[in-house]
Order: C-alpha cells, then sequence, then structure tokens
C-alpha cells in the first residue's frame, strides 16, 4: 500500500466520505460491500528534477445503483477536487487537483456500476 495514497484516504474519511476498511479500500477491491470506493497509484507524470515529486491516484466507485453511484464519486470530488498548500500528514502537499470529472466506466461482472475520477498531487519530498 502506498503510504502517500494512505493519506489521501485518511484525509477523505476525515470528511465523512466513508471508512478505510469498511468501504474504502487501497489497490484492490473486495468483492463486498458492493458499495465501495477504491484509490489506485496510477503511473504519474515523469520524475521532477527538483526535490518535489508530481504523482497520480486514480479513484473507482462502485453502487449498485447510478444515481448514489455518480453521487458518492461526487462526494470524493468535492473533498479532492482543488487544494493548495496544505499538510497532508507529515507530507506537504504544494497542489492537489482533479484530472477530471467522475465518469461511468461501464459495469462490473455483477452489473454494478463503475465511476472514475483521476488525480494529480504534487508534493515536496
Amino acid at each position: 500500500m502506498s503510504i502517500l495514497l494512505k493519506k489521501v484516504v485518511d484525509f477523505v474519511e476525515a470528511h465523512d466520505v466513508g471508512t478505510f476498511s469498511e468501504d474504502i479500500f487501497i489497490g484492490q477491491r473486495p468483492s463486498k460491500p458492493i458499495d465501495c470506493i477504491t484509490f489506485y497509484d496510477t503511473p504519474g507524470r515523469p520524475p521532477r528534477k527538483d526535490s518535489t515529486a508530481d504523482r497520480t491516484f486514480q479513484v473507482i466507485t462502485r453502487n449498485k445503483s447510478y444515481p448514489l453511484g455518480i453521487g458518492k464519486a461526487g462526494e470524493v470530488q468535492k473533498v479532492l477536487k482543488e487544494l493548495y498548500q496544505f499538510w497532508l500528514g507529515d507530507t506537504w502537499v504544494i497542489k492537489l487537483e482533479a484530472q477530471n470529472e467522475p465518469g461511468h466506466i461501464g459495469r462490473d461482472e455483477n452489473g454494478n456500476h463503475l465511476f472514475s475520477s483521476n488525480y494529480n498531487i504534487w508534493i515536496k519530498e
């Protein structure tokens, strides 16, 4: 599990969007609960030549209901959409921003709706 991604999840959890290990997960979406949010590290941008890092991550929201699923994805988006210069645990964040609005990416093998949104986080290492 990415330490940085866990800090992001803790931040989202502190905004009452969900609870880690109950309906928020990192790196692997469990079969249950059906209605859940999963955070994934993504490849990111080329390495920087200074003491900062430009990382990216994806959030996949799954729900039986289309309206509830897009609503939950929107809750995450509201928390992470655009933030500047703040501490995320012991990590200094220069900028955290959404790369896109949450969107429907289809259904899983059981017919549940999946929604995706992507984020960029620029940090001081």
